[in-house]
């Protein structure tokens, strides 16, 4: 059993078997692995032993690779963390995206006594500002890996190039399958936005001591031939590209209703985003007053000084329109993080 970093809610338990971390160890030899240097690597175990990347990080043991205790007082310097993996010579990095972003203002790639080969992006949606830093080539190959707990760590992968100009979550690791559905769990279009569920060798029994949520989450495979199959409906929507890549678009529950207007908060970040002068952001539709829902943007100014509300509003109102353009902007030195390394909205 291992418990969900519960950045959404209360975290649960879910129930992984046996079988799912050896499809587990499989994917990281076959997938991730396979791609690097076939000789005896330094890993990084970064994540908390609370959560569930960090199983396919002391995996790489099994593999013969030796792995690096990264300790919590390093993990939340950006520099420090950045002179501990030179120190310790760590070839394979794994990290969520905030930490990541981090990393980057701190000069990861310039940085020459850089001893990595790969860095593992996971655990967080990576955001076009940065899919473009990390899309050059480099000394550093970074991949962009997605995957709940309920599908044992790893579900789909891609390397991030050039050759795709915006963030994918790529293709299905090896023995599992995605597929994008609608609400009558039929196939959406090519390039139409959809539920992804997931089928396969890592797809969890459910959910500790809660039967009824582990029944609408986990449903009889429709697809297989196999009886006894399930997928897993991840709650988050994606569509299908041309070439088969799968674009991740938010959480199904990341849309809200403002005055009868329906509001994808994901693209009201990546609008304010695009300020120059904006280094992240988040969005969140709050009560202000008389119940009432609004937006609020949480923002880093790119060099530590707040902007007014004016600019930042008439910038909004050339990209969106009015019901979209939240209605408080407040500067923040940085975004809040749960213990896990991931964003918390909830101190927001």
């Amino acid at each position: 059993v291992i418990y969900t970093s519960g950045s959404t809610g209360k975290p649960k338990g879910v129930m992984i078997s046996y079988r799912s971390l050896c499809g587990l160890y499989y994917v990281m030899l076959h997938d991730i692995f396979s791609q690097l240097p076939r000789t005896r690597l330094n890993v990084s175990v970064n994540a908390p032993f609370l959560i569930d990347v960090s199983v396919g990080q002391y995996i790489a043991l099994l593999m013969g690779h030796k792995i690096t205790l990264i300790p919590e007082n390093v993990r939340t310097s950006p520099q420090e963390l950045i002179n501990f993996l030179n120190e310790q010579k760590v070839q394979v990095f794994d990290c969520v995206n905030s930490q990541l972003k981090s990393l980057l203002r701190e000069g990861l790639i310039e940085n020459k006594e850089n001893t990595l080969i790969a860095l593992l992006q996971a655990g967080e949606a990576i955001d076009n500002k940065t899919w473009k830093t990390i899309s050059s080539p480099g000394d550093i190959r970074f991949f962009n890996i997605y995957g709940p707990t309920e599908a044992t760590v790893y579900s789909t992968w891609c390397e991030v190039t050039g050759a795709s100009q915006s963030p994918t979550i790529g293709l299905p690791v090896t023995n599992y399958q995605s597929y994008i559905l609608d609400e009558q769990m039929n196939h959406v279009p090519l390039g139409v936005f959809g539920e992804l569920c997931i089928g396969g060798v890592g797809v969890a029994r459910g959910y500790l001591n809660k039967a009824e949520l582990t029944a609408d989450r986990f449903i009889p495979n429709p697809f297989s031939f196999n009886g006894g199959d399930r997928l897993y409906r991840t709650g988050d929507i994606v569509r299908f590209h041309h070439n088969g890549q799968i674009e991740f678009k938010g959480r199904a529950d990341n849309q809200v209703k403002i005055q009868g207007n329906r509001i994808e908060l994901d693209d009201v970040e990546h609008q304010l985003m695009q300020h120059a002068e904006i280094q992240d952001a988040v969005v969140l539709a709050k009560e202000t007053k008389a119940s009432e829902k609004s937006l609020v943007a949480y923002y880093i100014p790119k060099n530590g000084t707040p902007l007014l509300h004016e600019e930042i509003f008439l910038f909004m109102q050339q990209k969106l329109p009015q019901y979209m353009i939240p209605h408080i902007f407040i500067p923040i030195p940085e975004l809040p993080k749960n213990p896990n390394g991931k964003l918390d909205l909830k101190k927001l």
